[in-house]
């Protein structure tokens, strides 16, 4: 994990900085460079939704519409729960991402592995995204 995030960091798409109160801690905070890359990514995916149902709002998306772009990341928080309960409770689907990739890429299962606890079927990622959606102003 700690590869992954020095990666992002060197590469522009994340910044660290100390904590002011505990220098121990870092603050990973995302940059001008992550934003226009998630905008990227989203209206490339949103695109084809917008061809398809051309009158159904998804035009903001293809314009890069930076307050559409939160709204729609804080409303996809609510399904990380479901994802966590669907890999929890299919031991075969979390054996299997183990299986597919080399030792290099296995870092979905590292990701899931250093959060066991809210890998839990009844807790799932759900709870953790309204902590964090609900400080979002702290963290912004």
């Amino acid at each position: 994990m700690r590869y992954a995030v020095a990666r992002l960091v060197d590469s522009g798409f994340l910044e660290m900085v100390p904590a002011k109160r505990d220098r121990r801690v870092r603050i990973l905070t995302p940059t001008e460079r992550m934003y226009a890359q998630d905008l990227d990514w989203l209206a490339a995916h949103y695109l084809p939704l917008h061809v398809l149902f051309p009158d159904s709002g998804y035009a903001a998306m293809v314009q890069r519409d930076r307050s559409f772009q939160l709204a729609q990341r804080l409303v996809s928080m609510d399904f990380f729960g479901r994802g966590a309960n669907i890999l929890a409770s299919n031991h075969g689907i979390y054996r299997d991402i183990g299986t597919r990739f080399d030792d290099k890429q296995k870092g979905v299962q590292t990701g899931l592995a250093v959060t066991p606890g809210v890998m839990q079927p009844n807790r799932g990622f759900a709870s953790v995204s309204r902590d964090i959606r609900g400080n979002l102003p702290a963290l912004m």
